[in-house]
């Protein structure tokens, strides 16, 4: 298990489907977030009445989520505030693994020597650690999608083909 830096789009698509708990499951306690990625997922959130960031900011509460001030973000001028802030604590923090899913993001902490890894990958090792059957995966997959979870075609098909292989 190693200690991870996540951004908005993992815990959303996890809280959205009442599995949050899964994310910290599969890394060591505590999940790290930014100030900005709270911000955006829970503040914002609860503005929207977004119920994801009740869950979120229970998982704060229940320090399950580590909330941490970026000292000096990292300019990537094609990423957003989050994305930024999440690699600028990855690597403010010495995490080597980012819970991100959004392409542009997971190149730029490639660039930075860091592993990212997106809720696809997240569920893969939930498979792996024997904390989901790979029809439970699925099934929380398809519950994602059906919250928002934007994936591909093509890479949804992949990985329903090779998940956990």
């Amino acid at each position: 298990m190693s200690k991870a830096a996540a951004d908005s789009s993992v815990l959303i698509n996890f809280a959205k489907a009442n599995r949050l708990d899964l994310v910290a499951q599969v890394f060591e306690k505590p999940l790290n977030i930014p100030e900005e990625v709270y911000q955006e997922t829970v503040i914002r959130g609860v503005e929207k009445k977004e119920k994801d960031s009740l869950i979120i900011d229970r998982f704060v509460k229940e320090k399950k989520i580590k909330v941490t001030k970026v000292g000096f973000p990292l300019e990537f001028p094609f990423l957003d505030a989050g994305e930024k802030a999440v690699l600028s604590l990855a690597r403010q923090e010495k995490i080597q693994v980012v819970c991100i899913d959004e392409a542009q993001a997971r190149n730029a902490a490639k660039l930075l020597g860091l592993k990212p890894i997106g809720s696809l990958g997240i569920l893969n090792l939930a498979i792996k650690q024997g904390l989901l059957t790979k029809a439970e995966a699925m099934d929380l997959l398809d519950e994602m999608i059906s919250q928002g979870y934007r994936i591909s075609a093509k890479i949804l098909e992949k990985f329903r083909k090779t998940a956990c292989e």
